[in-house]
């Protein structure tokens, strides 16, 4: 079924992988935007991802109970994936120095860090998963379901951070902040609000993008990566005559 209007937060639109498992069509839409001082933040967080090596260790660990790993595939594509990423972790916190807590991998490291966590073939390898058609994947119930969203959510974060290395920056380490809890694991942040609206822009007709806090504009200009051709901006200057100031002394007093 399709619809003329949808409501919704509009997180749901630039989060990159809520968008996608919503199935959310924007080809063509007019996109209309209120109280959007806050959609660098949401465009920044809604192409990052925080995994912790325990996430990665259970999804191994559920692949191998249910005796599939090396059923060739989607499934083996998806444990290859997994069994790489955790390698990888174990790896490079096993080789953090003494009183390290993380190590910090910049954008201009980026795209060696990703071949050195999956390999020459990364690229190749993280397009296959996100290119896989839905009635090519096995359909399965339980946990391997969670696990395999798992994986596609990290493969199309690092496709945005192959396109885009220069907006990225990849921390891990044996104490990293993974919702708010610290424990092992990786966070791949995205520090430039302009890749997770492009992903929005790019398809839409138009985004219209509304609020009464979003002055002075060319700051938004620059941060969203974006010109805006039409631009209406209140003078929100209050008279006088609406406006009372009484002082006093005493709490209690003022009316």
């Amino acid at each position: 079924a399709t619809s003329e209007i949808v409501f919704c937060p509009y997180n749901y639109l630039f989060d990159h992988n809520v968008r996608r498992k919503m199935k959310l069509d924007i080809a063509g839409a007019a996109v209309i935007i209120d109280e959007g001082h806050n959609i660098e933040d949401v465009c920044r967080s809604g192409t990052s991802i925080e995994l912790s090596k325990a996430q990665v260790a259970e999804a191994i660990a559920a692949f191998n109970a249910q005796s599939i790993k090396s059923t060739p595939g989607y499934y083996a594509d998806v444990y290859q994936f997994l069994l790489k990423i955790l390698q990888f972790l174990e790896r490079i916190i096993n080789n953090t120095g003494e009183g390290q807590k993380e190590v910090v991998v910049r954008s201009h490291e980026i795209v060696g860090c990703v071949i050195d966590m999956l390999g020459e073939h990364a690229v190749e390898l993280v397009r296959n998963l996100i290119k896989t058609p839905d009635n090519a994947k096995p359909t399965h119930n339980g946990p391997l379901t969670t696990y395999m969203n798992l994986c596609e959510d990290i493969a199309n974060i690092l496709h945005l951070v192959t396109k885009t290395p220069e907006s990225y920056v990849i921390i891990i380490g044996r104490s990293v902040d993974i919702n708010g809890e610290e424990c092992e694991g990786m966070c791949i942040s995205c520090m430039e609000p302009k890749v997770g609206f492009s992903t929005v822009a790019e398809q839409a007709r138009c985004v219209i993008l509304t609020s009464g806090t979003l002055s002075p504009m060319n700051t938004f200009e620059a941060e969203l990566g974006v010109e805006f051709p039409i631009k209406i901006e209140a003078p929100h200057v209050v008279p006088t005559s609406q406006v009372y100031v009484e002082l006093s002394d005493a709490i209690g007093e003022v009316n």
